[in-house]
């Protein structure tokens, strides 16, 4: 009759140790057992080694142990990519009038090539990146970034803005103009990085087109109210919001005019009005 197999467990810490020796588990002899694992825990706890709060806490100090080390693999691998990040140009220019005629333009660098170049290279270095967006009411888009290394941390950026209704872009279209501005912001912040070329956010003194000044703006009020012109009807011809924002540069066309218009007489009882 065979004897019975007598297994015994020996701990093993040391992994270049339990690598030269998993697997050879000849009878009699000591079965390495590495606990790297919540399954290697439990298992001991099923042998009855350790109390269920010792268990516990021994998972606890795991997880937290695996989240320290892949943030490390985070930041080494991050800063191995930011020696020979992508190089990210912008190539799209925008420019346009706002509500107040001024000149607004600027210049981008656009979404799908710098997805494209980011990507290729994040993927070089253990990461990847991912967009999530929401809409929490109609007048808010939320968009997020999230930078993933393989080993695990993570790291996001996430910005808001109004839909983009430029252009008479409908509901669904003026959301859509908004995430992609904010995908290719957030993915740039979340990885640290800029386009590089000239770039005008806004207006500046050279672009603005000037209107009338406070002295020209007088002479046409005067003129309006001496010769009791309809003023809903001439703003529309001078297409400004208002006397104060009709365009310099129409000054002398729009003067013209309102000297070569007759007067309209006021109607009964708003005479000096």
């Amino acid at each position: 009759m065979k004897a019975e197999t007598t297994e015994k467990i020996e701990i093993v810490t040391d992994l270049t140790k339990f690598e030269e020796r998993a697997g050879v588990e000849p009878e009699g002899k000591l079965i390495p057992v590495r606990l790297n694992s919540p399954t290697a825990i439990m298992q001991m706890g099923a042998m009855g080694k350790w109390d269920p709060k010792l268990i516990m806490d021994m998972l606890e100090a795991q997880k937290a142990w695996d989240a320290h080390e892949s943030k490390k693999a985070f930041a080494r691998d991050m800063a191995l990519f930011k020696k020979d990040p992508p190089e990210i140009l912008k190539t799209a220019h925008v420019s346009f009038y706002n509500l107040k005629n001024q000149l607004v333009e600027w210049d981008h660098a656009e979404l799908g090539k710098i997805a494209e170049a980011i990507n290729e290279r994040l993927a070089d270095y253990n990461f990847f990146a991912n967009w999530d967006w929401d809409m929490p009411d109609p007048k808010k888009i939320k968009t997020t970034c999230k930078l993933t290394h393989a080993e695990g941390h993570s790291e996001s950026v996430t910005m808001w803005g109004p839909p983009d209704t430029s252009g008479n872009k409908d509901e669904l279209k003026a959301a859509a103009s908004t995430n992609t501005i904010l995908q290719r912001l957030t993915l740039l912040a979340v990885v640290g990085l800029a386009a590089k070329g000239i770039d005008k956010e806004s207006p500046i003194e050279a672009d603005l087109v000037k209107f009338i000044t406070p002295d020209q703006a007088k002479t046409i009020n005067d003129i309006i109210a001496k010769k009791n012109i309809d003023i809903e009807r001439f703003l529309v011809y001078a297409k400004a919001e208002k006397v104060e924002e009709i365009l310099e540069s129409k000054f002398k066309d729009v003067k013209a005019n309102l000297d070569k218009a007759k007067t309209k007489e006021r109607e009964p009882g708003k005479e000096g009005e």
